[in-house]
């Protein structure tokens, strides 16, 4: 879901319950003033004090894609956020980066 604001708006998370579910302590609207997110959590928060612009279509994550020559890469999906790659070390490098142990 799409969220319209001021282009460039920094929004502090205050809630602990939002910040944990989310992994984040705030975020930046683009320059164009949208954000977008598909996190049940942050869009129920967002929709009580911004303008929602489009609404998504839910998409069912691919356990896997196939490549040009016929063999499947498995997708690793990351538990706490949106981010997806094809590689385990990808993953555990975004754990310890964005979701560092000890944050709430």
């Amino acid at each position: 879901m799409k969220f319209k604001a001021e282009p460039n708006l920094y929004v502090k998370l205050n809630n602990k319950y939002v910040k944990r579910v989310t992994g984040l302590k705030g975020f930046y609207f683009d320059s164009e003033g949208i954000y977008e997110t598909e996190n049940e959590t942050m869009i129920k928060v967002l929709s009580q004090n911004f303008e929602i612009v489009e609404v998504k279509e839910k998409i069912n994550l691919e356990k896997s894609v196939k490549v040009s020559q016929g063999e499947e890469i498995k997708l690793k999906h990351c538990k706490k956020c949106e981010f997806t790659c094809t590689n385990q070390g990808e993953l555990l490098k975004h754990y310890k980066v964005e979701h560092p142990k000890g944050e709430s």
